[in-house]
């Protein structure tokens, strides 16, 4: 999620804090302050807990606040930075680690693919029999543009050797039954 700090400070009157996992959502109000956010500087592992309501940098205005050090903030961070190496950019993570939700490997996230074997990114046949793969080429064609990206990062500095954060895995589909055979041998046949 992003949101300009500016923006989230006119829209709700406060600076934006963390949710409270231990309590049903309140109306109104901030969450009970003894959560904390980790306040991460882009690009790195360095992060420093931060009370929102007592922290003098947390108030400071930025050009871009974004919530959570997933994936998702990183890569937007790092683009933000090549496009506009001037922002100001703030991500603000509630656990205690960085990239521990959605992004941890154990939650199946990390897992670039260029989805030419998931199955679900293919529907079922078509009423004339015939197979859609227009979204799975999309997914392959989004892996491709991550993996320009992943090489600018690397030519420019900005991560070290893909060695220590590419990791290639085979990857396979397994089906069973006539129908679902015929089905992946199709599929593969139209990609």
């Amino acid at each position: 999620m992003v949101i300009s700090r500016r923006r989230a400070i006119a829209h709700r009157g406060a600076a934006p804090t963390p949710l409270d996992r231990t309590s049903p959502p309140r109306r109104g109000g901030n969450p009970p302050s003894r959560h904390r956010l980790s306040a991460v500087s882009p690009l790195s592992r360095e992060s420093a807990a931060v009370s929102p309501s007592r922290s003098a940098s947390a108030r400071e205005p930025v050009d871009v606040l974004l919530i959570g050090s997933g994936i998702m903030s990183a890569s937007l961070a790092a683009l933000l930075k090549c496009l506009e190496p001037r922002l100001s950019i703030r991500v603000l993570e509630v656990t205690p680690d960085l990239a521990r939700e959605a992004s941890d490997g154990w939650n199946n996230a990390g897992t670039g693919h260029a989805g030419l074997c998931e199955l679900s990114y293919t529907p079922a046949r078509e009423p004339d029999g015939s197979i859609r793969i227009e979204r799975t080429l999309s997914i392959f064609e989004q892996f491709e543009h991550s993996r320009q990206f992943w090489a600018h990062a690397v030519r420019s500095g900005m991560v070290g050797p893909p060695a220590r954060f590419i990791h290639a895995v085979p990857h396979v589909c397994f089906v069973q039954g006539r129908d679902d055979v015929d089905f992946l041998v199709d599929r593969y046949e139209a990609l």
